[in-house]
Order: structure tokens, then C-alpha cells, then sequence
């Protein structure tokens, strides 16, 4: 017998379909990460603590609206202080149903992707329906086919009323034993800035520094990312607790740069 996985994903976004050709898996995108905090830092009044409230006023002539929401706003893209489109209700709606499916591209090695290329990422997950076994059974061979192959798939999709570039790969948690698909968003080509270190022939490592260097990174402890905790968190959930004490915060030690390698 076979046993029956369920992975649960973060909140529904929306559901699509991924689509080549004429084929389609119907798929639901949810997402990956929870925001940190509950709470953010915001204006009270120094008299009787009440909040402040935004002001939706017009930078030309000072046409004070009841928010960034008034209905009688029109919208605009803006591209520079002195640029900008204004569109209307029609194209807004247009452009907020471009592109709804999830339009596969290609395909491309694991080892070939470039990480500085992510910008975020999403849970993708069967979606529910009559016909489950079939939308699931296809997801499934999906996943498999793309961790047999060690590929990801390149593919357009849309969130938010934005079109997105990303990738779909198989994940694998091995401590859970869990499996998904993720999409991991990319920026378009244009938009990766590209960054090229100045150094002088002074200071590239010799074969000691190069040791030193190597040893030092041997010398740092294995340790799993989601084990480490928020030290902002901890801090803040002090002073909720205890509104009037001041948290001390641990001051940088100050020395060389070269001091972190035993040369």
C-alpha cells in the first residue's frame, strides 16, 4: 500500500494552470514565507497616544483626498518624477488577467542557474478538484521528471497583476520527507546589475593568506539556517513584555579586517 502525502503549503494566492500547449495541470500558488513580525513601528501622538493617520494629498494642487484608495483617483505607471502613464479602469483589469496561466519556456541545467537571480519564491500545489488522482498524478510526474533530470523549468507567470520570470523546481525536504514543486521568481535579464570587484595586484592573497583563508572557513561550525533564531524577535517580544526596559545591545569589537585568520 501506498502511503498518502500531504504537504501543507502557506496561504493560497490564486490558483492557474501550468500550461504547455494544450495541456494544463491546475495548480494552486501559495505562499513560501511568513513575514517575521506581527507588529511594525508607526507615529502615535505625544498627547494622547493615538495613531497618525496618512494624508492622501495631491503633490500639484494639494486636492486632499480620503486615501490612496479614493475612487475618484485615477492610476498611473510612474517610471521617473517627470514620466508617467495614466491608464484606465479597462486596462487596468486587462492587464490584471495578462498572462494568467503559468506559460512553461524551456527547460534548463540545475548546475547552469544563476543565483543572484532570485528574488522570491512560492509553493506550488495540486489543486483541489472532482478529478484529484488525475490533477495530483500529473503534478507528481512533473516533479519527477524534473529531479530525474536534475532540471528546472523556465516559465512566465503571473501574481499580484505582474508578470513574473521563474523557475519551477522539485523540492525535496529529506528531514520531513516532503516533496513539492516551487517556483523561485527571476528577474528579466535587464534587470540584474552586474558587479565587477576592483582590487590591486597588492592585494590578492598569497598561497599563505589563500591556507588561512581556507582554514578559516573550515574552522566555522555546520549549522541548518531554519535552527537559527531572530535575534530582532527575541528583543522585541522583551520589550513587549516590559515596555520601559532598555534592551542592551552587544557592541562590535573593534580590530583588522586580517585579524579573522591566524597568520
Amino acid at each position: 500500500m501506498v502511503e498518502s502525502k500531504k504537504v501543507s503549503s502557506g496561504r493560497a494566492i490564486t490558483s492557474t494552470n501550468i500550461s504547455y500547449g494544450l495541456a494544463k495541470i491546475p495548480v494552486s500558488i501559495s505562499t513560501m514565507v511568513d513575514k517575521v513580525d506581527g507588529a511594525s513601528l508607526s507615529g502615535v501622538c505625544p498627547e494622547c497616544k493615538d495613531g497618525i493617520g496618512n494624508v492622501a494629498t495631491c503633490k500639484g494642487c494639494s486636492t486632499v483626498f480620503t486615501s490612496n484608495r479614493d475612487p475618484r483617483l485615477l492610476k498611473a505607471y510612474k517610471f521617473s518624477d517627470d514620466e508617467q502613464v495614466i491608464i484606465s479602469a479597462e486596462q487596468r483589469e486587462n492587464l490584471k488577467n495578462f498572462d494568467s496561466q503559468i506559460l512553461v519556456q524551456g527547460t534548463i541545467p540545475m548546475q547552469e542557474i544563476d543565483y543572484r537571480n532570485f528574488t522570491g519564491g512560492y509553493y506550488l500545489t495540486p489543486k483541489k478538484s472532482k478529478k484529484k488522482t488525475d490533477n495530483v498524478k500529473a503534478y507528481l510526474t512533473v516533479y519527477e521528471g524534473l529531479r530525474l533530470t536534475n532540471m528546472a523549468m523556465v516559465v512566465k507567470y503571473s501574481v499580484r497583476s505582474k508578470q513574473n520570470l521563474g523557475l519551477i523546481i522539485a523540492y525535496f525536504d529529506e528531514a520531513k520527507n516532503t516533496k513539492c514543486l516551487v517556483v523561485k521568481e527571476l528577474c528579466y535579464g535587464e534587470q540584474l546589475r552586474e558587479f565587477d570587484l576592483e582590487y590591486d595586484e597588492e592585494q590578492i592573497p598569497n598561497s599563505e593568506e589563500e591556507q588561512a583563508g581556507m582554514s578559516f572557513v573550515n574552522s566555522l561550525k555546520t549549522v541548518n539556517p531554519q535552527e537559527i533564531e531572530n535575534d530582532f524577535t527575541t528583543k522585541f517580544e522583551e520589550i513587549l513584555k516590559n515596555p520601559d526596559k532598555i534592551i542592551e545591545v552587544e557592541t562590535e569589537a573593534k580590530g583588522s579586517a586580517m585579524d579573522m585568520f591566524a597568520i
